[in-house]
């Protein structure tokens, strides 16, 4: 190590940077609000504990969120502590899932090698899932050229599902504690909400919001996740304390919207409303980890699912990695979602500690950016009560930018009202700008009749610039959505200003993939002469749209075939219309080929 270095980097530190660097032991939560040196002050605080303890360099654990900022931090360590700054565990959440599972492959999948899956297979397993429900399943509706209605959704809502750090086994343990909890208040409520809410109806309110605080939750199966009613509750209390402070029930109104639903002539939980389709998803949850593991393969979400499990099961294996990695850091700690809190959790619960882990949590509610990616910025609140007396830092010196900008900024963003000085009294985020060196800037605000005119006005004013000498990669264009970008780069070609916009798309959900697709699994079962299976594909296919073939055309093949008892591709080839016979004959000579 050269403590050279890391005493001259020390010195440049300020009072609560330093703070953070010197707390080395028991729980410390920083919040470190944007621009105020947080990679700093993560690489010389390991560096700190390296100098200061005798803990190995592969005792010390980082969590971040990307690849670049594992990156930052390891070039910034290796300044000051050289070779053993790669000998520190520095991961993204899911590069330390892998990690574990490939040095530790006893305690997954029984010893077999699992593979990842892409996105295709996953589309794939979860379409085989969807053929198989029956007719009268709520999620079995089809499109004809969407395919399952549902499959988008579930494949997403399994997603939240893993994020949130849940098996299928225990989300089907909280839909059936749900069940229970919602038949408590059932009656309560649709006599409560099935009136016009008014002034008169606040006692009715109070003694629902009784009743759903008084229902037990000491036996949710699901430590980490809050049950509904309380959720509710706590919803329901905020808005009935509205009503009565303000004298009008606007906020109740609110809530019976955003809450229940009208069914029939009741007036219920519209978490009851979506019980059924829950439930199913249940089901089609644990039948695709069912396939994926038939098949041997995990997806992205799984990692981080299968170590937890492995942990949660298998204490000696828990202690070994808690004996292992005696210092975690956690980067970013806003993004985190219940599955990493959970991880988190399961590496630092040792009973040695006594409740004071060596665990630092670095963060800023302000900064949360996965927010749906199921990033919980209550994790952040529940820092202080999950770890014993922790320190809590909070840095305020601001090195990025100048204090018109903070100010603006701050105007901004202290309307939001889930953020940590709305809900801590004594924490202070106002940020101070402390790097004298930055040129002073210009926030000017433009108003524009119409959005051409506004598109036209940043095209010009942007062209100005570069004639100014202002080089092209200097100049950037921050909208709100995708599509206000991609009516402004018509404006930007007109003038030969050169761009470069980026915008990541899954490729795999576009409808003309998903026709090749298709088409690629019917050439397939042509290929191994499974003409019953090839022949289910054919009405979907002819129904894609570039074929330009009349629905009428469709529907007096789909005749035929059932009279003639005839497949749909032998239809084809005979068939009087020669672009039909023309597709046939395409299809043929590509089966051919597939051997």
């Amino acid at each position: 190590m050269s403590e050279e270095l890391f005493e001259k980097r020390c010195e440049k530190l300020n009072e609560q940077q330093k703070k953070a660097v010197d707390t080395i032991e028991g729980p410390v939560l920083v919040v470190a609000g944007p621009g105020s040196g947080k990679t700093e002050i993560l690489s010389l605080r390991v560096a700190n504990i390296l100098k200061e303890t005798d803990t190995p360099s592969h005792g010390i654990l980082c969590l971040t969120f990307t690849d670049a900022a594992a990156v930052n931090m390891r070039k910034r360590l290796e300044q000051i502590v050289g070779a053993d700054s790669y000998r520190v565990a520095i991961h993204t959440f899911h590069n330390f899932s892998t990690h574990i599972i490939d040095r530790w492959p006893e305690h997954f999948y029984k010893g077999a090698f699992f593979r990842p899956a892409d996105s295709l297979l996953q589309m794939e397993v979860l379409e085989g899932i969807f053929s198989s429900l029956s007719h009268d399943n709520p999620l079995s509706s089809t499109h004809p050229e969407q395919g399952f209605v549902y499959q988008g959704h579930a494949q997403q809502a399994i997603g939240a599902l893993k994020k949130a750090g849940l098996s299928p086994s225990e989300f089907r343990a909280i839909l059936k504690h749900n069940k229970q909890s919602i038949e408590h208040i059932a009656h309560d409520l649709d006599l409560v909400m099935s009136a016009t809410m008014s002034k008169k109806n606040l006692d009715r309110v109070a003694s629902l919001l009784t009743k759903m605080m008084e229902y037990p939750s000491y036996d949710f199966p699901v430590l980490h996740i809050r049950p509904l009613l309380p959720s509710l509750a706590h919803t329901l209390e905020h808005a009935l304390s509205e009503s009565i402070e303000l004298g009008k029930t606007t906020s109740l109104s609110e809530w019976k919207k955003k809450h229940t639903k009208k069914d029939g002539v009741k007036r219920i939980l519209s978490a009851e409303y979506y019980a059924e389709k829950m439930t199913v998803l249940a089901d089609i949850y644990e039948a695709y980890q069912t396939e994926m593991h038939r098949r041997g393969y995990f997806d992205f979400d799984d990692m981080l699912l299968d170590v937890i499990s492995a942990l949660e099961h298998n204490e000696h294996f828990k202690h070994e990695l808690q004996e292992q990695f005696l210092y975690i850091l956690v980067d970013e700690f806003q993004d985190t979602n219940d599955a990493q809190m959970r991880l988190l959790h399961l590496l630092s619960d040792n009973p040695v500690s006594e409740g004071r882990p060596n665990i630092m949590a670095v963060g800023d509610d302000d900064q949360a950016i996965y927010k749906f990616q199921g990033a919980e910025i209550g994790n952040i609140l529940s820092f202080k009560d999950r770890y014993r007396e922790p320190e809590i830092i909070t840095m305020t010196d601001n090195y990025r930018s100048t204090q018109d900008i903070l100010d603006v900024a701050r105007d901004v963003i202290v309307r939001g009202s889930e953020r940590l000085e709305n809900l801590i009294p004594e924490m202070q985020k106002q940020l101070t700008s402390s790097n004298k060196t930055l040129k002073k800037g210009s926030i000017e605000q433009y108003l524009y009749p119409t959005r051409i005119h506004e598109y036209d006005g940043v095209a010009s004013r942007i062209e100005e610039a570069l004639e100014r000498g202002t080089e092209p990669e200097e100049i950037a264009v921050i909208a709100r959505r995708h599509r206000d970008l991609e009516s402004l780069v018509p404006f930007l070609h007109e003038r030969g200003i050169p761009i470069s916009y980026e915008r990541q798309q899954n490729v795999l959900t576009e409808p003309h993939v998903r026709e090749l697709i298709v088409m690629s699994r019917f050439v397939a079962s042509l290929g191994r002469k499974d003409s019953a299976e090839a022949d289910e594909y054919l009405p979907e296919i002819l129904s894609f749209p570039f074929w330009n073939i009349s629905r009428r055309d469709i529907w007096e093949l789909s005749i035929e075939a059932n009279r003639e008892r005839k497949l749909w591709l032998e239809l084809l080839l005979d068939h009087e219309n020669p672009t039909l016979s023309v597709i046939g004959e395409f299809f043929l000579e590509l089966g051919a080929r597939a051997q």
